[in-house]
Order: C-alpha cells, then sequence, then structure tokens
C-alpha cells in the first residue's frame, strides 16, 4: 500500500500525498475504510504519532473523515482535489517565476516537464 523510501521527504507527508495519490488513481474510493492509526504504524514500522499527523493532515484537506468507534474512512470530495490541485499549481508558478529571475530559459523548463510525464 504505502512505499515509504524517500529520504528526501518526512514520513508523514509520504502517507499523505500516496494517500492522495491511490484517492487520485481510484485505488482508494469514497468510504473505503483506513487501516486505524495503530495497525498503519505497525505495518510500516514507524511511531504512530507520524500516522496520526498524517491522517490529521488529510482530515484537514478533506480527503478523510475520522467516526470515533467506526474508524477512518477516505472522503473523497471534488473540492478537496481541487483545493490540492490550486496550491501545487501556485507553488509551480512561483518555482517558475524564480526560475526566470536566475535566467533560466522556457526551453529548459520544457524539457525538464516532458521528461517527467514521459517517464510516468
Amino acid at each position: 500500500m504505502y512505499d515509504l523510501k524517500s529520504k528526501d521527504k518526512p514520513v508523514y507527508i509520504q502517507i499523505v500525498e500516496q494517500t492522495i495519490e491511490m484517492i487520485v488513481k481510484g485505488e482508494l474510493d469514497d468510504n473505503d475504510k483506513l487501516p486505524s492509526v495503530r495497525e498503519l504504524a505497525i505495518q510500516l514500522g514507524i511511531n504512530p504519532s507520524t500516522v496520526s499527523k498524517a491522517y490529521k493532515e488529510l482530515d484537514e484537506m478533506g480527503f478523510i473523515k475520522t467516526e470515533k468507534g467506526k474508524g477512518t474512512f477516505i472522503l473523497f470530495s471534488e473540492k478537496g482535489l481541487d483545493i490540492q490541485k490550486n496550491k501545487l499549481l501556485s507553488e509551480i508558478e512561483e518555482k517558475i517565476e524564480r526560475a526566470k529571475s536566475i535566467g533560466i530559459e522556457s526551453q529548459e523548463i520544457r524539457k525538464i516537464i516532458d521528461r517527467l510525464y514521459e517517464e510516468g
């Protein structure tokens, strides 16, 4: 389910990003139950507070809901996904502005984008 190999990102961020990716790809659907904080921590061999932090972030983003005594469920919402897309596009825009300011040509950026999309 989760692949936490990146040393460049905090583990909770990897959980958040991979959960959103699974939702977008249709691997997780509306109302699917996620493992409990404790269960996922044991599966991944990490501290439960890390899973709790990831779930809190996903909840704030509108991707999950936790019902006391029942569990944590996927709450797929177009609004949550739109918020994330807009946030990411804004970050990309900022990076491109920075790249322009230090003289990076648009062709160089296009090459990177094309390479990343070709790699899948």
